[in-house]
C-alpha cells in the first residue's frame, strides 16, 4: 500500500503539484464519532483503520495555498486519475469525471475528493476486514 502511495506522491511531483498528507491511520474511536455525527462517513468501519486509506490535500498551482476545499475540481480530477493508475479506488469522481457525492447516516450529501483508498486483493471492506482485522466484524450486521 505504501509503495503505491509513494507512487502517486511521485507522480504529483512529476507534475510539480505539491501536496499535504491529510489523514492516514484512523482509530476505531475516531471512526465511531465520524460514524455517529453522520456527516463525514457512511459505515462504520473504514478502510483507515485498515491502514489502506489516505486523504492527500492539493496546493493548487493557480494560487500557490493549500486547496482545502477542493475549489480547483480538475487538480483533484487529476490526483483521482493518477490514484486510479496506481491501483487505488478514490471517491470524489465517477466514471465520467462527474463529482460522486456521498451520503451519511444523516443523509446530507458530502464529497471526498482527498479520499483515496487500496482495496487489492479484497473486493470489499468486509472482506478486508475478515482477513485482516477481524476484531472489526463485530460492527458489520451479519
Amino acid at each position: 500500500v505504501q509503495a503505491a502511495y509513494w507512487g502517486v506522491l511521485a507522480d504529483l511531483g512529476t507534475r510539480g503539484i505539491a501536496y499535504k498528507v491529510g489523514e492516514t491511520v484512523r482509530t476505531s474511536a475516531v471512526q465511531a464519532d465520524l460514524f455517529k455525527e453522520g456527516t463525514k462517513t457512511s459505515q462504520p468501519v473504514s478502510w483507515h483503520q485498515l491502514r489502506r486509506a489516505v486523504h492527500t490535500i492539493l496546493f493548487d498551482p493557480k494560487t500557490g495555498k493549500l486547496d482545502i476545499k477542493a475549489d480547483n475540481v480538475d487538480l483533484y480530477r487529476e490526483y483521482a486519475k493518477l490514484a486510479e493508475a496506481h491501483g487505488f479506488r478514490q471517491l470524489g469522481f465517477r466514471p465520467d469525471g462527474s463529482k460522486r457525492y456521498m451520503f451519511g447516516p444523516a443523509k446530507k450529501p458530502y464529497w471526498d475528493p482527498y479520499h483515496i483508498e487500496y482495496r487489492g486483493p479484497h473486493s470489499t471492506l468486509v472482506a478486508a476486514v475478515k482477513a485482516e482485522a477481524p476484531e472489526l466484524s463485530k460492527f458489520f450486521v451479519a
